[in-house]
C-alpha cells in the first residue's frame, strides 16, 4: 500500500513538484495541500501518513523566516505528533517547523 504524503503549499513556495515527484518516484502518493484547505478543516492533517512542508519563500519572508506559515499550521502540529506522522521540512519548510515549535519553544 502507497504511503499518502501531504505537501503543503502556499504563496511563494517552490520545489513542490519536485519534491511530490521524488516522493512518487520512491513508492509515495504525494498530493499537493494548500495551507488555507488545512486551516479552514477542508483538508484533515492527519489523513497522511507523511507530512512534508516544501521549500521556497514563504509569503516572502517579509515579515521573517517562514513565521506566517508557523503561526497558521502552529495548532495543527500537535495533531501530527500525536498521531506519530512523520515531519518533514525541506529548506523554508525546517524554517517553519522551527518556528512552529516542533523542535521545542522557539
Amino acid at each position: 500500500m502507497k504511503k499518502i504524503i501531504y505537501l503543503l503549499y502556499s504563496p511563494g513556495t517552490n520545489c513542490e513538484e519536485e519534491t511530490m515527484a521524488a516522493f512518487d518516484l520512491a513508492g509515495g502518493k504525494a498530493s499537493l495541500v494548500f495551507l488555507h484547505d488545512i486551516v479552514s478543516g477542508k483538508v484533515k492533517i492527519i489523513d497522511c501518513d507523511i507530512f512534508c512542508i516544501p521549500g521556497g519563500f514563504s509569503y516572502g519572508d517579509h515579515i521573517d523566516t517562514g513565521i506566517i506559515v508557523a503561526d497558521l499550521i502552529k495548532y495543527f502540529i500537535p495533531q501530527l505528533l500525536a498521531a506519530q506522522i512523520p515531519i518533514i521540512g525541506i529548506c523554508n519548510g525546517f524554517q517553519i517547523l522551527m518556528r512552529a515549535g516542533v523542535f521545542g519553544s522557539n
